[in-house]
């Protein structure tokens, strides 16, 4: 504890709940990590940090570049690795989960990172160079009364709200992935949407590149894909599975 605290504070009269993990800790634990292709510890992170990235940085002995990917989302990633509740965000969201095996202790691997980080004091970022200007804006104060165009916003919420909608006025039963809450597709592969439905996992191809998808605890001969009505054609033989990153995700 540094010195410099007063004796009255906190700080000093309780030790950690959660004690950090031992550098050859860390490097075990990270190595556990399956580096997932969808990651859904990312999608329940709310500041969205690269997980997989950064722990295999601490698994390959680079604190520091792990400490810089988790900054560059997050500049408050040493506070958040303490009181964030990852029980029920990425730790929950580990895949490790459905195996019953016990997840990736995430949030004491970012705390690893990002204490080394200030204990070494790494700086990663630095404010530009002054330019000489100045942005100055002059008010008008005014008893008149400003009146605005009528405007709707459409992001992230209308999105969830509409695909919600959607999915309680269906007549089967259907999962609804809103193309707002994660932004456009990196590859224009529609089963980048599929995958972000409960249950689909993806299947990777000997490129890496996202090729087909099926429902979890169903073999891939119980599967049906259609699209606006028509049921795709399959891969041949007894089973459905479908090429998937043949199905262009231009259209949404």
């Amino acid at each position: 504890m540094p010195a410099e605290f007063p004796a009255e504070r906190s700080e000093t009269a309780f030790e950690d709940y959660k004690l950090p993990l031992m550098p050859a800790q860390a490097a075990v634990e990270a190595g556990r990590c399956l580096f997932c292709h969808d990651a859904p510890c990312v999608t329940a992170c709310p500041t969205h940090i690269d997980i997989p990235q950064f722990i295999r940085k601490i698994a390959n002995g680079n604190d520091r570049g792990a400490a810089r990917t988790i900054f560059e989302s997050n500049i408050l990633g040493m506070s958040c690795a303490r009181v964030c509740p990852v029980e029920v965000l990425c730790v929950g969201a580990c895949v490790y989960n459905d195996l019953d095996e016990p997840p990736i202790q995430i949030g004491k691997l970012q705390r690893h990172a990002t204490d080394r980080a200030f204990e070494e004091g790494w700086r990663f970022f630095e404010a530009g160079a002054p330019t000489g200007q100045r942005v100055a804006q002059d008010f008008d104060l005014t008893t008149g009364i400003y009146k605005l165009d009528q405007f709707k916003v459409v992001g992230e919420r209308e999105g969830d709200a509409a695909a919600i909608t959607a999915y309680r006025n269906s007549e089967n039963l259907k999962n609804i992935a809103a193309t707002d809450s994660f932004g456009n597709l990196p590859n224009l592969n529609a089963g980048e949407a599929a995958i972000r439905l409960p249950g689909i996992y993806g299947e990777l191809d000997a490129g890496g590149n996202l090729s087909g998808f099926n429902v979890r605890g169903m073999g891939p001969g119980l599967n049906s894909v259609t699209m606006d009505g028509g049921l795709m054609t399959g891969q041949g033989g007894m089973g459905r599975s479908i090429f998937v990153n043949n199905i262009t995700g231009a259209m949404f």
